[in-house]
């Protein structure tokens, strides 16, 4: 089913009357896609973190440029929805009191959720300014099938970083709610292994760190092991029907 909505007027007004009093900082940025060229049209959400449900809206123009005026302080959500695109988010975006802001160019990624060929991204924060790293993480969940999208996570599964030639470059655990970060990678693209105690080992691939990023994707999940024998050669192959 395909994404419809209507053009949004009166910006300013609408604005004010939902996020409440004006203030005097402005956020602005740019939607781009894989070639670089601007994204419209995009139904823009800016929400405030301290409250949420508070939020206003816009568009971009013709060359994917957007701003947001009369904000007040403090911390907002962006979000980006375009038909043909993955969902866009950006989480922990800090306004200061007359500041004006500008965001790095964002990519929209071409696709909606589904059997994607790399990971796909749940939202992304940026870190400060001198920050030459980036990171990422994530949910390792239980595999109850594909009726059941939210499960139970798995605590205490081993999840290794691979680099170049599937080395091993960092390891963590997740915690007891099955979730994992990795912290001051350098930037590049990454595999991960995820082993755990009565599960199938599972092996992601392309997950991918910029400077200054850090990106949080959708849940990796791991199957139970048949019987208790979790050698992977003798795993049941499953057929997974995409749309």
């Amino acid at each position: 089913m395909g994404l419809v909505w209507k053009s949004i007027g009166c910006l300013g007004l609408f604005s004010v009357l939902a996020l409440g009093q004006s203030g005097t900082a402005s956020l602005t940025g740019k939607l781009i896609d894989i070639t670089g060229a601007g994204v419209s049209p995009v139904r823009i959400e800016l929400e405030s973190e301290q409250s949420p449900g508070k939020s206003t809206y816009t568009e971009p123009d013709a060359s994917g440029e957007w701003s947001f005026s009369n904000l007040l302080p403090g911390e907002y959500m962006f979000s980006a929805v375009s038909p043909g695109f993955q969902p866009l988010r950006v989480r922990g975006i800090r306004v200061k009191d007359g500041q004006h802001k500008t965001l790095p160019a964002l990519e929209l990624k071409i696709g909606a959720m589904g059997c994607e060929a790399s990971p796909v991204g749940k939202y992304i924060r940026f870190l400060d300014d001198e920050t030459r790293t980036g990171g990422f993480g994530g949910r390792i969940q239980i595999d109850e099938g594909p009726m059941k999208a939210e499960t139970q996570g798995i605590p205490a599964a081993e999840v290794e970083l691979l680099c170049a030639n599937d080395r091993i470059c960092d390891t963590t655990k997740t915690n007891e709610d099955g979730e994992f970060r990795f912290t001051g990678v350098n930037p590049g693209v990454f595999n991960l292994e995820v082993t755990r105690t009565g599960f199938y080992p599972q092996k992601e691939a392309g997950y991918r760190v910029e400077v200054g990023r850090e990106s949080m994707y959708y849940p990796i999940y791991l199957e139970k092991c048949l019987r208790g024998n979790c050698d992977p050669f003798k795993r049941p192959k499953r057929v997974v029907v995409c749309e």
